[in-house]
């Protein structure tokens, strides 16, 4: 959520020249489908700065609450809120508050909730999932209230944000491994490969940390599962720390306007709990 928040503060810009390097034709082959235990962890807190081509320009908080029950189930609140900060602000404001359920027993989405403002634009998006398919609720300010569905193929399962980095979080691939998820974002259908690239030093304003990096690149899809060709893929790297802690510690988008950036610069656990479903 953060990375597409930020990405965004370019949007009221002349679209910048795209120049797409040779994608790593491994990335696109995943062989199966992501499948780990979602690293969920109850009273956690992440913070994290964000910035454009170096740039400071906004923040994001992810939490997650205690277990509790939805319509029978048990699960897992998690909320993230970004924003733009300074300089970029006054350009343009982007906010992004975000609820999701996460059923506990499986790591996947349950019910999502998002106030989104982008510039003069501001919507509620409400996203219903069962599975390998969501109904999604979108409520753009000043227009009529429209549904979209979507279905990923059966016996796959579609994600969010918040359980995508549940996850990625909570997978231990061996170097070299593949794998690919679905998103719904918004109104939107992705699919993301991803491969266990290495494991390397990492250091940020918490330390140094030995880190597991993931290199990915996702495409929007259109109803019938193809490949949307009017929008260019999306290339990201994530870092998450190879310990039992799992902490994403940087995320890296590529886009037209350059490296759009998150990374962590405050991390809370009461008592040390670490809970996997």
């Amino acid at each position: 959520m953060a990375i597409v928040a930020l990405t965004g503060c370019g949007g009221g810009a002349a679209r910048a020249p795209v120049t797409e390097p040779a994608e790593p034709e491994v990335i696109d082959q995943a062989p199966k489908a992501l499948v780990a235990d979602a690293h969920l962890v109850p009273g956690e807190t992440l913070r994290f700065e964000l910035s454009l081509r170096g740039i400071v320009g906004g923040e994001a908080t992810l939490a997650t609450g205690e277990p509790g029950t939805l319509d029978g189930r048990e699960v897992v609140i998690t909320r993230s809120r970004t924003e733009t900060v300074g300089l970029v602000k006054a350009i343009k404001n982007v906010s992004d508050d975000v609820i999701t359920h996460i059923d506990f027993a499986n790591g996947a989405p349950v019910f999502h909730h998002a106030d989104v403002t982008f510039g003069e634009k501001q919507a509620v998006i409400e996203s219903h999932f069962d599975g390998a398919k969501v109904a999604v609720n979108y409520h753009r300010k000043g227009r009529a209230q429209r549904l979209y569905r979507m279905t990923v193929p059966a016996g796959q399962t579609l994600s969010d944000a918040h359980s995508v980095v549940a996850a990625l979080r909570g997978w231990t691939p061996v170097l070299g491994e593949r794998a690919y998820f679905f998103v719904a974002s918004g109104r939107r259908l992705w699919r993301n490969n991803v491969i266990a690239a290495t494991r390397e030093e990492v250091t940020t304003s918490l330390g140094r940390f030995r880190a597991l990096r993931i290199e990915g690149v996702g495409r929007r899809l259109r109803r019938n599962l193809a490949v949307d060709p009017r929008k260019r893929p999306r290339k990201f790297t994530i870092w998450i720390t190879d310990d039992a802690e799992r902490r994403p510690l940087r995320v890296v988008g590529r886009t037209e306007y350059g490296d759009v950036k998150a990374e962590l610069i405050e991390h809370h656990i009461p008592e040390k709990r670490l809970v996997s479903r």
